[in-house]
Parts: structure tokens; C-alpha cells; sequence
């Protein structure tokens, strides 16, 4: 009796063994799974970021031309403007200074 006491605990054992060993398999399975699929979505976002950051880059250069387009236009509008604002002036000018001649020196 004895023998057949050790025997059943023996089984039991063995039983409980397995079963620890097949919970612990599910684990490892599991875990690679949640690995492959960490990894999945990580290379997602990462080319996402990537392409996000490429139409970001690509937005920044276009306002930058079109800023520097801005510039020109506008640098040039001021040096036109100065232009006109000097020849309409000129003749003004060239008029008091032949009036502060003539005053100071005389006819």
C-alpha cells in the first residue's frame, strides 16, 4: 500500500509538472507574440514619424521660399519706391541748391 501511496503521489507530480511545463510554453509563446507584435508596430510608427517628418520638412521649405519670395518683392517695391521718391525730389533739390548758391553768392 505504501508503494501505490508513493506511486499516486509520484503521478500527481508528474501531472502537476506537466502542467507547469505547458502554462510555462503558453508564456513563452505569448510573450514572443506580444515581442513580434511590439516590434510591428514599432517599425509602424517609426516609418510613419519618418514620413510625417519628411511632409513637415517639406511644408517648412516651401513657406521658407515662400517667404524669401516675400522679401524680394518686397525689397524690390522699397527700392522702386525710394527710386521714384528721389527723381520726383531731384529736381526740388537741384533747385534749392542753385537758390542757396545764388544766395550766398550772389547772382
Amino acid at each position: 500500500m505504501a508503494k501505490s501511496t508513493l506511486e499516486v503521489i509520484q503521478a500527481i507530480e508528474d501531472k502537476a509538472a506537466k502542467i507547469d511545463q505547458e502554462y510555462k510554453d503558453q508564456i513563452a509563446v505569448l510573450e514572443e507574440r506580444q515581442r513580434e507584435r511590439l516590434e510591428s508596430e514599432t517599425l509602424l510608427l517609426k516609418e510613419e514619424n519618418e514620413k510625417a517628418l519628411e511632409e513637415f520638412k517639406a511644408q517648412l521649405e516651401q513657406e521658407l521660399v515662400d517667404a524669401r519670395e516675400a522679401l524680394e518683392k518686397a525689397q524690390a517695391q522699397y527700392t522702386e519706391q525710394t527710386n521714384e521718391a528721389m527723381t520726383g525730389m531731384r529736381d526740388e533739390l537741384i533747385d534749392n541748391i542753385v537758390i542757396e548758391v545764388v544766395n550766398k553768392y550772389g547772382n
